[in-house]
């Protein structure tokens, strides 16, 4: 939210080009974990669960081996992209406040938990908007952040499945930018109900979309 008071005429497609980053992030990071946990593309191991369900795991030790590592690794590159972050905020400056004393990064952070902690919690507001979003964020990743499991039943290309992840991200990217120019024109609980009736249609579709066969869009 540090960048919305530098743009207050945008502030909803200032959100919404934030929140695109992190939506373009499964295209830069997909083939970066895929290059750290499989090189070598080994194709993971096809069976039927106990339920009848057919499952497709890694099982290689090459691969399976390269996972702590690589998260090691990952951790350090989320290390330093976030401290170059914190570097990098500014505050827009109040015209309204005295410019003489000027506050340090560690301040301007004391003072914004201050400020949670006095006016933050007390409004209900704060709680709406964690639970729509605790909602949203349950959803995403209970069932949508499961494509690839879902895709290595279709396809055993690893390699594959990261570059079509990489293309989804593109297009997870967009969408939030264009909420973002929604937002700027409409009102934040109408954009609400029409992604929410959206979402609900995709789920409630989900169970017969799952029993299609998509084999010719994944070799």
């Amino acid at each position: 939210t540090l960048a919305v008071p530098w743009f207050p005429k945008s502030r909803g497609k200032v959100i919404g080009f934030v929140m695109a980053g992190m939506g373009f992030s499964s295209t830069v990071f997909l083939p970066v974990q895929t290059a750290l946990i499989n090189p070598g593309n080994i194709a993971p191991i096809q069976s039927n669960s106990t339920l009848g369900n057919k499952t497709a795991f890694f099982e290689s030790p090459d691969v399976l081996d390269r996972v702590p590592t690589s998260l090691l690794w990952l951790a350090l590159i989320y290390g330093i992209l976030l401290g170059f972050g914190i570097l990098v905020c500014t505050e827009k400056p109040n015209p309204n406040k005295s410019t003489a004393k000027k506050s340090s990064k560690l301040k301007d952070i004391k003072e914004a938990f201050l400020y949670l902690k006095n006016k933050g919690l007390k409004s209900r507001e704060l709680y709406i908007l964690f639970l729509i979003r605790f909602l949203l964020i349950t959803l995403g990743a209970g069932i949508f952040s499961h494509w690839k499991t879902f895709s290595l039943l279709l396809s055993s290309d690893d390699r594959l499945l990261s570059m079509i992840g990489g293309i989804g991200g593109i297009l997870n990217s967009l969408s939030r930018f264009v909420v973002g120019i929604f937002l700027d024109r409409y009102n934040f609980g109408v954009v609400m109900l029409v992604q929410f009736v959206i979402l609900a249609a995709d789920m409630f579709s989900i169970y017969w979309v799952g029993h299609q066969s998509f084999q010719d869009f994944v070799f």
